[in-house]
């Protein structure tokens, strides 16, 4: 019992420090708060002896040899230097992956749960003030957008990146709702007044389908409920002049709506038409992990990002990287549809339901965290191998029949 007090400890630990990257020392990378928890955590496992719970599945070798040929294809790239610091950062982001998954064993789904929205709340609190300018920590806490709007990103250094972290919390309280757990009203305002702030158009649409993801789970698709959305939705149309009018003093709903109706994505689409020049010279292998950018300064003069980390993967790594990669999401969602998935606010669950619960909380979290990805440039993103992380200890457990109360 004693250990899995320690290991309790130490996922609160690992937690709450990645929800805080902007807090690093610049040393050859950017070391990351949650890379020292992760050298806490190594220790405490080797000083206690704690078990380190690990299995590998099919979608993880199919990502383990995609990692491989991204790394290979970058050595040998136009910007090896960049190539090399991303394949240290996959070193670092699998360790963490092991260390989390294996805490996550160790824990219940109301446990972890529980730990992802106190840490989650704290970090909503404090880039909050940050935003509003009532505490200085040395980091920004909001950017001007081309639009000029102030944009919460709080301890993230990405608007965009931050509704990532926030999905964590805005399911997690959902689940507690949906247990009858009335205080997740709080850390769930709180969600969705920084997800407002943020202004991020990747962020609203990938909210959007993991809430109506996570509600379809938990209730049946039956004549009435179809008919009540549909009526729902019918006045939601009706009278939607009428409710912009009262919300726009509090959620400036014009100007998200301005927002949205930018079809050049904030210069997204010619950063897409240009990593597309890039992939028809190189269809088959790419220009090489994590070249993008330096390729784009070379021939455009312009040092940005794509945005889009699928057309990252098609584009630097080519068709066989890109096939890599869905090779190994296909397998993953296949691995996933092979449990029963239905959510229920029952108290008294059997077991294998309440493993089911877990994954499904993890799923609607992973489903807009994909969808984000979309408007992302990157590989490395900490609170997606978060997720996978608590995904896969659950996984573990529910397979050993190690089901925990």
């Amino acid at each position: 019992m004693k250990k899995v007090y320690i290991k309790l400890f130490l996922f609160y630990i690992i937690v709450l420090a990645t929800f805080f990257p902007e807090f690093y020392i610049e040393l050859f990378f950017a070391f990351k708060p949650y890379m020292f928890a992760m050298v806490c955590t190594a220790f405490f496992l080797l000083v206690y002896k704690l078990k380190i719970n690990f299995k590998v599945y099919s979608y993880e070798s199919a990502f383990a040899i995609f990692i491989a040929y991204m790394c290979i294809r970058g050595a040998i790239s136009y910007d090896i230097k960049s190539a090399f610091r991303m394949a240290v950062g996959f070193i670092i982001i699998i360790l963490f992956y092991i260390l989390v998954s294996s805490l996550a064993y160790a824990l219940t789904n109301r446990q972890i749960i529980n730990c992802l929205l106190i840490c989650g709340s704290l970090f909503l609190i404090v880039s909050l003030l940050i935003y509003y300018d009532i505490i200085y920590l040395g980091i920004p806490g909001k950017e001007m957008d081309n639009g000029g709007l102030w944009r919460l990103q709080g301890t993230i250094n990405d608007p965009n990146i931050f509704c990532m972290f926030d999905m964590i919390i805005i399911i997690s309280s959902l689940y507690h709702l949906f247990h009858k757990k009335y205080l997740a009203l709080i850390p769930l305002l709180l969600s969705l007044v920084s997800l407002q702030l943020s202004y991020s158009r990747g962020g609203y649409l990938g909210v959007i389908v993991a809430i109506v993801f996570f509600i379809m789970t938990k209730i049946r698709l039956t004549k009435i409920s179809i008919a009540s959305f549909c009526g729902i939705g019918s006045m939601l149309l009706l009278f939607k002049d009428y409710i912009f009018r009262l919300i726009e003093p509090y959620f400036m709903t014009s100007t998200i709506i301005q927002r949205f109706g930018d079809l050049g994505g904030s210069g997204r689409i010619q950063l897409w038409k240009n990593g597309i020049s890039f992939f028809l010279e190189n269809p088959i292998v790419g220009i090489g992990l994590y070249n993008f950018s330096s390729y784009n300064l070379r021939f455009y003069n312009h040092n940005n990002y794509m945005h889009n980390m699928y057309l990252d993967i098609l584009v630097e790594g080519g068709l066989i990287g890109i096939s890599l990669f869905g090779l190994s999401f296909i397998l993953f969602i296949k691995h996933i549809l092979s449990y029963k998935l239905r959510l229920s606010s029952e108290s008294a669950l059997a077991p294998v339901e309440r493993e089911a619960e877990g994954i499904i909380v993890m799923m609607a979290i992973l489903i807009g965290q994909f969808i984000m990805m979309s408007f992302l440039s990157g590989y490395i993103f900490e609170s997606i191998f978060l997720v996978l992380a608590i995904q896969k200890g659950i996984l573990m457990r529910r397979d050993a029949n190690d089901y925990l109360y």
